[in-house]
Parts: structure tokens; sequence; C-alpha cells
């Protein structure tokens, strides 16, 4: 089954390279030589479309050379120093539940040749671009630096994609659907594999997806293949990587929720980001301006297991960013105080450091902690990476900074809206696994508000 899968795969990614440009190709000669009958008047049929960089678009430099590096060496050494994922929880939405009863096939059998043909085809779709362009833009076209560029850009996709993706199976941590809770237990799944509690989000879709992406964004940019067959690559490989995420389920290894987060990932790394740094028109940066100072006070709610949900949650923070030429530099600080009462207390400070250009920023930050209860007290350190993305007064981020010595897990997802040049409004939520007065998920939600002032 695995063979024929294999040779399946080989036989339409020829199809989808070579065919495309060859009947181009075939059509403009045949166009050629039926002109040569024809009165001098009519029109010469179209040549191949010439492939070339565009200088109105930003070249992958030694920073995105750098950042990439950075993403896979931050991914390589989480993996190595926290190679086991937190105990696993297990849960399902009604999207879950209602794809499932539709797609899952109940054969065990089934099952494991369903997913030996999605290891094919995402596999395949990771590579496709870097395939497309090397015979499209490399043997055909005979344009090295085109190749390179493109090239390049499919390794930092690759690198933001793979990043994110380590982020979302350790910090999430959720069990695959078939896999049963620890005998005596209730809700334990440590003995099972690490690999049964990296459900979210799944590896294939993320693949699948970021492979699609770059395939349409090589083809939306550049003129490929000519004519309509660049829109049909497009549509090709995304139609080929939804086939590939709805058999994870159909062969019960995700739920529909982790095909979504992994489709999200693949095209935030192999379209929307690659876009934006690379092709999208030059824009003042709304992140950081020529230089600022930014000052900022929150507050909001946080919650650890079964303490429930209290009011006691603090921020104070700084940010001091600045511009030289094209590229910006920020270097940012975060106090918290989280406080339910005298004998349970957690104190953080988050500092990041940033850089950028255009309208994204990567970087990396850590999440410095001390935690009390009753008597007990410990300090914590993480670090990871920190990713941006800005455009009109409105920044996106996410930063996810893994433990090394296997005790804290925080994961942040933040918001923030310039309505006007001095006003900064900030919105976050973080999640962070640890063992704090028998909770092991500590949640916090805070909303801040503070002046920005520009130099």
């Amino acid at each position: 089954m695995f063979r024929v899968a294999f040779t399946l795969a080989l036989l339409v990614v020829s199809v989808f390279i070579l065919g495309p440009r060859a009947t181009y190709a075939q059509t403009i000669t045949s166009s050629t030589s039926s002109t040569t009958s024809r009165p001098s008047s009519e029109p010469s049929p179209l040549p191949l479309p010439r492939l070339a960089w565009s200088e109105d678009w930003r070249r992958v430099g030694p920073m995105g050379y750098g950042a990439a590096a950075g993403l896979l060496l931050a991914a390589g050494a989480t993996t190595l120093l926290a190679p086991h994922p937190p105990g696993g929880w297990k849960g399902s939405t009604p999207i879950d539940d209602w794809l499932f009863d539709r797609v899952r096939f109940d054969s065990r059998q089934t099952q494991d040749d369903v997913s030996a043909i999605s290891d094919v085809f995402a596999n395949l779709l990771m590579l496709f671009p870097m395939i497309d362009v090397g015979v499209s833009a490399g043997l055909l076209g005979d344009d090295s630096d085109l190749l390179l560029q493109l090239w390049s850009i499919d390794l930092e996709a690759a690198a933001l994609a793979g990043s994110l993706l380590v982020l979302s199976k350790r910090l999430v941590s959720r069990v695959r659907p078939g896999i049963p809770v620890c005998e005596g237990t209730l809700d334990d799944y440590r003995c099972r594999s690490d690999a049964s509690r990296r459900s979210f989000a799944s590896g294939h879709a993320t693949a699948a997806f970021t492979g699609a992406a770059l395939t349409c964004l090589h083809h939306s940019m550049v003129p490929l293949y000519g004519g309509h067959a660049d829109a049909w690559i497009c549509g090709g490989m995304m139609g080929l990587a939804l086939t590939t995420s709805l058999l994870r389920v159909a062969s019960d290894q995700h739920y529909a929720t982790d095909i979504l987060g992994g489709a999200a990932i693949g095209l935030l790394s192999g379209f929307l980001v690659p876009y934006l740094l690379h092709f999208a028109p030059p824009e003042p940066s709304a992140l950081l301006p020529s230089g600022h100072l930014q000052v900022l006070l929150g507050g909001g709610l946080w919650t650890a297991g079964d303490a429930g949900v209290v009011v006691g949650a603090g921020e104070l923070g700084l940010e001091l960013g600045y511009s030289i030429s094209d590229y910006d530099l920020a270097l940012a600080v975060d106090g918290r105080l989280l406080r339910r009462d005298d004998q349970h207390e957690m104190q953080a400070v988050l500092p990041r450091l940033i850089f950028g250009r255009g309208p994204l920023r990567l970087g990396l930050a850590a999440d410095f902690r001390r935690q009390s209860v009753g008597d007990d007290r410990f300090d914590t350190f993480s670090a990871g990476p920190w990713v941006s993305v800005g455009a009109d007064g409105l920044v996106a981020s996410l930063g996810w900074m893994p433990a090394f010595d296997g005790r804290p897990e925080t994961g942040l997802a933040r918001l923030e809206f310039l309505p006007w040049p001095w006003l900064l409004v900030r919105a976050e939520a973080a999640a962070s696994h640890v063992e704090i007065g028998g909770a092991r998920t500590v949640g916090t939600f805070l909303l801040g508000a503070g002046g920005r002032m520009g130099f």
C-alpha cells in the first residue's frame, strides 16, 4: 500500500511540475508555426513568461538567514533539552465529533493504510515548492538568482512553521484520539508515549499547508508556468493539503481542531509572513517608529487549577525601541505579580529583545519566575522565540518560553492597538504549565494601557 501511494504521489508531482509549463510551451510553439500561413497583420503569439526577481521585492539577506537558523536552533534545542511533553489532557469539540462521524474509518488496517498515504503526501507537499521552483526557475527558466531567493524564502517558512509546531505540541500537550488513560487513573496519560501526547497541532497539516501556501505564493508573484496554469497549481496543492489533513482524521490520528491549527500555522508561515516580509509594498512600520519609549500599566484575572478565578494580576511594562535604516530594534521588559493570598504568590519578569524589518518582528523572550506556596519557594527560568506582525497600528504577537528544568512552560498571545501615536492598548492571554498549589496550569488574562513617546 505504501509503495502504491508513493508511486501515485510521484506521478502527481511530475504532472503538476512538468505538465503546465510543457503545455504552455506547446501552445506557443503551435501558435508560432500557424502564424507562418497567416497574414502578417495578425499579432505574434506571446513568448514564454520571463522569470526574474523584481527589484521592487525585498531580498533574503543575512538577517533572514540568521532568523531562520535561530528558529531552527531554538526548536532543536527545545526538543533535546525538554523532550517530554507535560502529562496531557484529552477532549473534543462539536466540530471534532461531527467530522469524526463522517470520515473516520473503523478498521484498524484501513486506518494504518490511510495514515501511510498521508505520510507520503505530507512529505511531498512540503518538498514540492523547492522541487517546483528548481525545475521551473532553475532548469527551464535558467535563473539562478530567482531560484536562490525563492528557496531562501522556503527555508524561512519551514523554520517558522517548525518552531510554531514545536511550540504548540509542547505547550498544549493534547492526547491523540483513541489513546486510553493510564491504568488506575482518571485523567493521567504520562504512561503513554510522548508522541501520543502531541496531537495539537497536526504536523502533517502544518507541512501540507506550508508547502501548498508557498506554492501559491511563488506562482502568484512569479509566472512560473504562465497562463492559467499558475492558478491551477495553487488550487491543486491546496486541495491535496486539505485531503492530507482529512486523512489524518480518517486514520484516527488527529481531531478536526488539530488540523485546523496545523492549517493556520501553514498558511501563516507559508504565505502571510513571507508576503509581508518580501513582497508587500513598503509601508511605515506601525510597530516601531524611528524611536520610541512606552510605559504600560495593566491588571486582570488569573486562575490556578481549582483555585478559581482571582482578580489579582498586575503588570508594569517598559519598552525602548529604535530604527536604524530599514531595521528596527526594541528592548522590552514586563513585570508581573500574581497573588491569590499571602500564602500563594507568583512574580515574573519577562524581558524581550526584538529585531525586524517592515511589518514582521522576530526576537527572543525570557521568563524569570519566583513562586511561593506556603513556606516553599523556587525560582525558574525559561526562554524561547517571539514573533510579531503589525500593520496600521495593530500588532499581533506570539511568544513561547519552554523551560530547561522541566517546571514552567509559558505561552502567550498578545494584541496591541495604537488608536493614536501616543496611546497604546494591550490585551493578552497566557498560560504556564507549573506545579503550584496542586495546579497544573496557571492562566492569566491581562488588559493594559500606556503612554508612548516618539523621538
